[in-house]
Parts: C-alpha cells; sequence; structure tokens
C-alpha cells in the first residue's frame, strides 16, 4: 500500500514538473561585420531578439582567421578558430565585436543566429 501511494504521489507531481518550452523556428539573421578592426574593438554590429524570442549563434566566419578576438556584450568569446557554438541568445540586443589583437588590419567576418519563438506549454 505504501509503494502504491508513494508511485501516485511521484506520478501526480511529475505533470507539475514540466518546466519545458516548445521553439518554433522563425526566421535566419544574417549580419556581416567588416572594417578595418583594432585592439580597440570598433568593429561592431547588433543583433536584436524580440521578446518571447531566443536565438542560436550557429556560425561566425571570415578572414583573416587568426589573431582575433570576438566580443558578445563585452564578454570574451573566443578567437582564432572560436569552437563555442553554439551561443544561445536571450531576448534583447547583443553586441558582437571584433578586435584585432596584433595589429589593425581589415576584417571581414558574418554571423549566423537562428532565431526560434517560445511557445510556452
Amino acid at each position: 500500500m505504501k509503494k502504491l501511494l508513494i508511485i501516485s504521489l511521484v506520478l501526480l507531481f511529475s505533470a507539475f514538473l514540466n518546466a519545458q518550452n516548445t521553439l518554433v523556428f522563425d526566421r535566419v539573421e544574417y549580419k556581416i561585420l567588416n572594417g578595418t578592426a583594432s585592439s580597440t574593438c570598433n568593429v561592431s554590429v547588433d543583433i536584436i531578439i524580440a521578446a518571447g524570442e531566443v536565438g542560436k549563434v550557429t556560425a561566425i566566419n571570415g578572414s583573416p582567421s587568426t589573431i582575433w578576438d570576438i566580443l558578445l556584450d563585452d564578454v570574451q568569446m573566443g578567437g582564432d578558430g572560436m569552437s563555442k557554438f553554439p551561443i544561445w541568445l536571450d531576448s534583447g540586443t547583443h553586441e558582437f565585436k571584433l578586435c584585432e589583437s596584433a595589429s589593425s588590419g581589415w576584417v571581414n567576418f558574418s554571423i549566423s543566429v537562428l532565431v526560434f519563438k517560445v511557445i510556452p506549454q
């Protein structure tokens, strides 16, 4: 009897523990960053994720492929072949910056972000 009561309670409360939402694909944001990058991180682009949405950065590609740093909202995300993918973004404005750590030079990069609508269950 005690086992049956415990199993019943576990099943009852498991229905309330579902905190997952459904993500529905909405669009692709494709941004290009180009210009003369320097250690002051002067090449930047904003990615805007609306309320009720999330973004997933799937790729950052470009040239030159060495001696650069990527900052996301002023936090260093990597450089020299960055491998911290995917990067999930919550709603709001997110600034990506490119910095040339050795010397200034021309950079041409692209950022791909998949945007999903969050559907509460």
